[in-house]
């Protein structure tokens, strides 16, 4: 799931402004991702922002 701040919804949706839009998907939807929508595959990272929890 993505957040984005309530300030800043909306305030990016016109392709003039926009020259990418990334999609996380799982492996049974690529053929829709790709094929039917157009996106391309990239190469990417991940890196996990909060500290792992101490908590049991």
């Amino acid at each position: 799931m993505t957040a984005v701040h309530f300030e800043w919804r909306g305030a990016f949706t016109n392709a003039e402004v926009n020259e990418w839009l990334h999609v996380d998907f799982d492996d049974d939807l690529r053929p829709f991702y790709f094929d039917a929508c157009g996106f391309r595959p990239t190469n990417a990272g991940l890196m996990e922002l909060r500290a792992p929890s101490t908590e049991e």
